[in-house]
């Protein structure tokens, strides 16, 4: 039994450095998956049937006339980690530098806490351990789909944020996180040789000219007292040299407004 919170948290943080050696990408959480079925057994918590490799574990409470739902994300992304401390990934072109390790980690400490302190717990609590928070359609999607939170009347999550001084907990009334869009674009111009720049339609060009205009999508069509921000990450061309053909992947993340509910982002 873990005696006291100081043990608990030492507990967790050994328990990240494990999961963040073996990170998975969204929709291949198996050996994840695994391990956090393991450690709910071992705590006699209920597991339920739920779409994998999401997991969902349940304790029920004393009088279980409410039920809360806890939550973290289990994937990771396609990055190779570098450094040199002892428990980097050894999944190479896979680490978790989002921080769902830590998430997990301390939903599977809360989990602990609570089977050993369940002659305390009035309300039942669901433990959602939800795959593909990276990629749409999220594992949320299939979870709520499923069920899962039908009788639930409340949900609680988190995420870590580096800015945050250690100990603190930052609380936002409304939105906290921002949604997130992702888009492809991808621009075929006509081949040629450099020399000749002429002759051709060159997309890298066209592409600088793109990556700077998008800009104004935030600066001249989003309301200035909303936050909104688009980022081009990745920009690859087809074919070294002779290419005529590039892509650029870009996310955009916004927090709806009350004249936009459902969306943040102007399409004509």
């Amino acid at each position: 039994m873990t005696a006291d919170t100081k043990t608990l948290a030492e507990w967790a943080v050994h328990e990240r450095r494990y999961l963040h050696q073996y990170p998975e990408l969204s929709g291949q959480e198996y050996q994840t998956a695994a391990h956090i079925r393991s450690r709910l057994q071992e705590w006699q918590l209920e597991l339920l049937t739920c779409p994998a490799p999401s997991v969902v574990g349940l304790l029920r409470g004393t009088d279980g006339k409410k039920t809360i739902a806890l939550r973290a994300d289990i994937d990771a992304l396609p990055v190779n980690e570098e450094g040199d401390k002892p428990y980097l990934s050894k999944h190479p072109g896979i680490a978790h530098v989002c921080g769902h390790d830590g998430h997990t980690a301390i939903l599977l400490a809360a989990a602990k806490w609570l089977a050993e302190h369940r002659a305390e717990v009035a309300p039942n609590v669901l433990f959602l351990f939800q795959s593909s928070e990276e990629i749409l359609p999220s594992g949320a999607q299939a979870l709520v789909r499923h069920g899962v939170l039908e009788q639930v009347d409340a949900v609680f999550g988190l995420h870590l944020w580096q800015p945050l001084e250690k100990g603190k907990i930052g609380i936002s009334n409304g939105a906290m996180m921002a949604s997130s869009d992702d888009v492809r674009i991808v621009i075929t111009g006509r081949g040629g040789h450099g020399s000749m720049p002429h002759e051709t339609i060159d997309p890298i060009y066209v592409a600088g000219q793109v990556i700077a205009a998008v800009q104004g999508i935030v600066s001249r069509r989003i309301n200035p007292v909303e936050p909104a921000v688009i980022s081009i990450c990745r920009w690859r061309r087809a074919r070294p040299t002779t290419s005529f053909r590039t892509r650029l992947c870009s996310t955009g993340r916004c927090v709806p407004s009350p004249s936009r509910p459902d969306s943040c982002w102007p399409v004509s």
